[in-house]
């Protein structure tokens, strides 16, 4: 009797833990894009200083994250905010006007990093890529360093919940991120004497390929400038394709141009419409000009 008994309990035991690891949530991954180390200025902002990739394995939503600063740069001297956004647009970072920004960081000194809490973001199975960006002061400590630390995960008090001194990734369902101190490359701020950097101006309305059938459209967009200035005109140019632009200035809904807009009326139908945007600040730095948004006007 006993050795029926004992292999039954066995083969019990192993469908028991078959069935536990088919039901366990998986392991959160996470793969860091290689940044190089570079020379920031003072008054950039969206400086991107971590770029990773979150792979749940199965669809997830990220709730938290906590993201350590190493270096000599101090907050509220030498930087200023930190923010997460999530991939959008073109594979990459471009920042405001193209990708999504899902938050600022809190920052915490006793743990020397920023908590970003609240994300609520969708993670696919396959991944979602993500980027943290810091905003330096105008008049910064001349040779300070920031280097942003994703570190291993760490979960003191309430289970797969964040409190102030946890570490890493919170997701809604998997498994904490097992990951290994994941380090960014440093960069080095410096100091300018004048601002001589331009602004950064994007069109978000509407988008590129986009149809109506009437002869009139409204342009919005975005603008921020960079140094310390603050961005004193935008300029929307608009022709059918191959011929000549015509110069407009913007109107801002907001002081400092941090959204603006464009009305058009009486345009051409039956044509594709260009736009394309540009900037400059109270220094007389101008932006390049942005890429076309080509619209489309049918009879």
């Amino acid at each position: 009797m006993k050795r029926i008994i004992i292999p039954a309990v066995l083969a019990l035991l192993f469908v028991s833990v078959a069935v536990a690891r088919a039901l366990a949530p998986p392991e959160v991954r996470v793969e860091l894009a290689p940044l190089t180390n570079a020379t920031v200025f003072g008054g950039q902002l969206d400086v991107l200083g971590l770029d990773m990739t979150v792979i749940p394995g199965k669809d997830d939503v990220l709730d938290v994250l906590f993201v350590k600063q190493d270096g000599t740069a101090e907050w509220e001297r030498d930087i200023v905010a930190a923010e997460l956004w999530a991939d959008a647009g073109a594979i990459g970072f471009q920042g405001i006007g193209v990708d999504t920004l899902l938050g600022a960081g809190t920052w915490l000194g006793s743990e020397n990093g920023w908590a970003f809490r609240r994300i609520n973001a969708d993670v696919p199975a396959a991944g979602r890529r993500f980027f943290i960006t810091v905003d330096v002061l105008p008049l910064p400590t001349n040779h300070a360093t920031t280097r942003l630390t994703l570190q291993t995960h760490l979960d003191r008090f309430k289970a797969m919940e964040y409190d102030a001194g946890d570490h890493g990734i919170f997701l809604r369902t998997a498994r904490p991120a097992p990951v290994a101190v994941m380090t960014s490359a440093t960069l080095t701020i410096q100091q300018i004497q004048a601002d001589t950097l331009a602004p950064t101006v994007r069109i978000t309305e509407p988008v590129d390929g986009s149809t109506f059938a009437r002869d009139w459209i409204f342009v919005r967009g975005v603008a921020q400038d960079h140094g310390g200035s603050a961005v004193a005109k935008v300029q929307l140019a608009v022709n059918r394709v191959g011929k000549a632009q015509t110069w407009i200035d913007a109107v801002p809904e907001i002081p400092g141009f941090g959204t603006w807009e464009v009305r058009l009326f009486g345009l051409p139908r039956g044509n594709t419409i260009e736009l394309r945007v540009r900037g400059e600040d109270w220094n007389g730095n101008r932006s390049t000009l942005g890429a076309p948004v080509l619209i489309t006007l049918t009879e």
